[in-house]
């Protein structure tokens, strides 16, 4: 009896298992690269991939609740903590705005994507003790190197490039951008620790960056240098002299493409020259006026101004969307939400470098996520969207996984 119990166990789990895989692939699939793009009109109520995402989301939270019944999981304390004041502390606001707001549908639309948000943070902590983490990354390296082909492709027949993204593609520039920046730190992470094939890695990181230079994308880029900074400060002296030339062969044969074979007189170029400063003016000017916002009475700064200011919402008018999603989140739900998200982020960040220093042995997986965690911790910086910004939702999880992991075996 208890043989074919543990047997049927056996099997349930193995289910789970491939399940997990499949669905966090997908996920990935569609978050980084495929969000946007219109599905077949024999597919009902599914217009674009887009709204796909929640489907999976569900999926995998279905799939990860039969996991908990199976098996107890932990998660660290202080993540808890900061996870449960994300789900408690915007009630009141969500109160309120139900109140006082008189478009209902969309408090629901809001409410409904930011809790969303945290079901999938938790989903991945928990299926990614299920699966294989470096299939995932595989997955994300060659879906950024098949769209940056992509991307050359399409600038091969342009007359004159600005940058490709928005009208050439579904899927928003900044996104797109930021996602090959993901896929290409885990290129160098897997030259660093890969013995084998280091040409065709090489290769492929010069079509990964040459796809981010395309995009025209500046937070993409700031994110890849601070990687590839934080990469350094984990090696030692030598090592870092290969891979700064290793580095210095991609800018060369970045600027060689950008030289010969394409035309960036459409204005390029600017965007990393003139329009820095005005940019980064514009920006500062949107952070001054959501803290105006915020200090405007008691109830603006304990529940936010309001879902009736998030121009992301049916009929909502747009307060100067601060283009960050630390303040956005802030400005919308209020200073203690923000802060529990800051706290959040910053601890599972710090917990994943404290992973990497400790291990002595294969930790390619780690900082390979760690490097993703700067990439795109750098494009919400950048991005006042507060809801559908699923990425750095599953790289936190990732991260988190791989702590509780680490916890366990030691």
């Amino acid at each position: 009896m208890t043989h074919n119990y543990q047997h049927r166990s056996g099997i349930f789990t193995s289910w789970i298992r491939k399940l997990s895989h499949i669905l966090i692939a997908l996920l990935v699939l569609n978050t980084f690269f495929l969000r946007g793009y219109k599905l077949p009109e024999y597919i009902p109520f599914l217009t674009t991939t887009s709204y796909g995402i929640p489907i999976l989301i569900l999926l995998l939270t279905s799939v990860t609740f039969f996991s908990v019944t199976l098996q107890q999981v932990t998660i660290p304390r202080h993540i808890a903590v900061c996870t449960f004041l994300l789900i408690s502390l915007p009630i009141a606001s969500l109160a309120l705005n139900t109140v006082v707001y008189t478009r209902p549908d969309a408090v629901i639309i809001f409410f409904f994507e930011y809790y969303l948000n945290i079901v999938l943070f938790l989903s991945v902590v928990v299926a990614a003790r299920h699966i294989d983490e470096d299939i995932i990354l595989n997955i994300l390296l060659i879906l950024g190197i098949v769209q940056s082909l992509v991307l050359i492709d399409i600038a091969l027949g342009m007359d004159a490039i600005r940058r490709i993204g928005n009208t050439e593609l579904p899927i928003g520039v900044n996104h797109l951008s930021h996602a090959l920046g993901a896929a290409f730190v885990i290129g160098i992470t897997k030259y660093q620790y890969n013995k084998h094939h280091k040409k065709l890695i090489i290769l492929s990181l010069l079509i990964l960056a040459l796809g981010i230079a395309l995009t025209g994308s500046r937070s993409s880029i700031i994110g890849v240098s601070l990687a590839i900074v934080a990469l350094f400060s984990l090696q030692n002296k030598s090592t870092i002299i290969k891979n700064i030339q290793v580095v210095t062969i991609i800018l060369f044969g970045v600027t060689v493409f950008g030289v010969v074979f394409v035309n960036f007189s459409g204005g390029g170029i600017n965007r990393f020259t003139e329009g820095i400063l005005s940019s980064l003016l514009g920006r500062f000017d949107l952070y001054l006026e959501a803290l105006r916002e915020l200090s405007s009475g008691p109830i603006a700064s304990l529940i936010g101004i309001g879902v009736s200011n998030y121009g992301h919402t049916p009929g909502g008018s747009l307060v100067g969307d601060p283009h960050n999603f630390w303040i956005s989140l802030t400005l919308y739900l209020g200073i203690p939400v923000g802060l529990a998200f800051l706290f959040l982020h910053l601890l599972i960040g710090r917990q994943l470098i404290q992973v990497i220093i400790n291990q002595t042995d294969q930790k390619e997986t780690e900082i390979a996520i760690f490097l993703m965690l700067i990439v795109v911790s750098t494009y919400i910086f950048f991005s006042g969207r507060v809801t559908r910004i699923y990425t750095i939702w599953i790289v936190l999880g990732l991260a988190v996984s791989r702590y509780t992991q680490y916890l366990n075996c030691s």
